[in-house]
C-alpha cells in the first residue's frame, strides 16, 4: 500500500515563508508586534496545512484595527473542517437571494469537470428548472459577478477565474453542512 507520511514540522519553514507573504499582503495591515502575534498564531494552529493558513488569512482581511484582528484571531477555528463549517455558516446566515446564489456557485463549481469561466458560471446560474431558452434579454441573466467570492465563503475567489473545481471536493469535506 502506497502512503504519502509528512513528518511533524517538515514543512514549518515552507508554511513560514507562506505566512509572512499572506500577512504582508493586501487586505490584511499589521505590523510590529501584532503582525508577530498574527504569524505566530497561524503558524501554532496550522498543524501543517497551507490551506488552513490561506483561508485563516482571508478570514482576518477586512478588519479595521488592531482590536478587530486580534478578536477574530482568537476566534480561528481549529482544523481544516471547522474552517469549512465557519466558511459554510457565513454562507447560509445570509439573505435567501444571496444564500441560494452562493450554493449554486459551489454545486456549479464542484461538480464541473473542468474549471468554468466567468461567463459560463453567469450562464449556469441562470438556468432554471422549466426554462426553454437564455439569452442575454433572459430576466436571469446575472450582469455583475463583483460580490461572489464574498457571497462563496472564501471557497472561490475571483483572482482564480477561470474557477478550479471548490475545494469541498478537493479536500474531501462532504456537503453534509448544507443540507
Amino acid at each position: 500500500c502506497l502512503q504519502i507520511q509528512v513528518d511533524d514540522g517538515a514543512n514549518d519553514d515552507d508554511i513560514k515563508t507562506f505566512i509572512s507573504k499572506k500577512v504582508s499582503g493586501k487586505g490584511l495591515h499589521v505590523s510590529g508586534g501584532l503582525r508577530e502575534e498574527v504569524e505566530s498564531t497561524l503558524l501554532s494552529n496550522a498543524d501543517g496545512m497551507f490551506l488552513w493558513v490561506d483561508l485563516s488569512a482571508k478570514t482576518l482581511k477586512g478588519s479595521r484595527t488592531a482590536r478587530e484582528i486580534r478578536a477574530k484571531l482568537h476566534k480561528l477555528p481549529q482544523g481544516l473542517e471547522k474552517v469549512y463549517e465557519a466558511s459554510v455558516t457565513r454562507i447560509l446566515e445570509q439573505d435567501d437571494d444571496v444564500r441560494t446564489r452562493a450554493l449554486k456557485i459551489l454545486l456549479w463549481t464542484t461538480n464541473a469537470k473542468r474549471p468554468l469561466s466567468r461567463e459560463e458560471l453567469k450562464e449556469a446560474l441562470a438556468i432554471e428548472p422549466d426554462m426553454t431558452k437564455l439569452d442575454d434579454e433572459s430576466d436571469n441573466k446575472i450582469h455583475d459577478d463583483s460580490g461572489f467570492a464574498a457571497e462563496c465563503g472564501d471557497f472561490d475567489s475571483p483572482k482564480e477565474w477561470p474557477l478550479p473545481p471548490s475545494p469541498l471536493v478537493a479536500n474531501g469535506i462532504p456537503w453534509k453542512f448544507v443540507y
